[in-house]
């Protein structure tokens, strides 16, 4: 048993105040507690305190601290519960304390994982180029359930994705002029799928974008890839220098009779 023998308030937290005790060896400090704490548990000088009751205590004190801490974590952006937990586990609070603020953040309205599922699927579509896939991923990373996830998506209709893919797609194509058709197309296939886009919606938005080239245009593109391309085969003569650049641009997705007649044009220098 103890007796407190002095409260004082904090010079830098005048919300936080000092508790100093006696427990028969002369004044000693014991440990601080928010103002909150002080007035629930009316502590005051000459109060005795057993070690049960200073348990207590700094439980509670620990929730008060960590939910304020999560508030200012919060008052950034929504957060999921993972990530306040996160925070608070770097903080080093115990697994109880951490289980009783996310109940409190909850009870407030502080924390829904629901509702910050869907805020950051919106928030994505109309920010960024990123489809579902990749999207439900940083919701698994951040603690979301799948259920939840499953849910949040419904935010992004399969109309939009079709949109958002097809703008994407079209900026790109204007961006690959260098390259064969095919090329072209199975490139912004690919960036599509890694974007986080299903082939069901890839496809669909493919058929907004024009992808077809003039035989010049795709004429002048597969000079420019030969002529990258002769000088790593220059090397070579004859037919395995011609089997080589076939190969490498039909291996581009250039078609063969047009291979063909720049080859034989004489345009590249052997």
């Amino acid at each position: 048993m103890a007796v407190i023998t002095k409260i004082t308030t904090q010079k830098k937290n005048t919300e936080r105040f000092n508790v100093y005790i006696d427990q028969g060896a002369g004044e000693e400090y014991a440990f601080s507690v928010d103002a909150d704490i002080l007035i629930a548990y009316k502590l005051n000088k000459g109060m005795t305190i057993d070690a049960k009751e200073m348990t207590t205590i700094l439980h509670d004190d620990a929730i008060k601290k960590g939910f304020n801490q999560a508030l200012r974590f919060l008052s950034f952006r929504m957060r999921s519960q993972q990530e306040i937990a996160d925070l608070l586990k770097k903080q080093e609070y115990s697994e109880e304390a951490i289980a009783a603020i996310l109940q409190k953040l909850a009870q407030y309205g502080y924390v829904n994982d629901e509702e910050f599922a869907k805020m950051l699927v919106r928030t994505k579509k109309n920010t960024s180029n990123k489809g579902p896939v990749i999207i439900s991923r940083e919701l698994l990373q951040k603690g979301v359930s799948e259920r939840i996830v499953q849910v949040a998506l419904s935010e992004y209709s399969w109309q939009e994705q079709v949109d958002t893919a097809a703008a994407f797609a079209e900026k790109k194509a204007a961006q690959t002029k260098g390259q064969s058709q095919h090329e072209r197309k199975n490139k912004v296939m690919l960036q599509l799928l890694q974007k986080g886009f299903s082939k069901e919606v890839i496809n669909e938005a493919m058929t907004a974008v024009d992808f077809e080239m003039s035989h010049s245009e795709e004429r002048e593109a597969l000079i420019k890839q030969a002529t990258k391309a002769h000088k790593r085969y220059k090397k070579f003569s004859g037919m395995q220098y011609t089997m080589k650049m076939k190969q490498h641009l039909y291996g581009k997705g250039f078609p063969i009779a047009l291979i063909e007649e720049v080859l034989n044009s004489g345009v590249i220098d052997q």
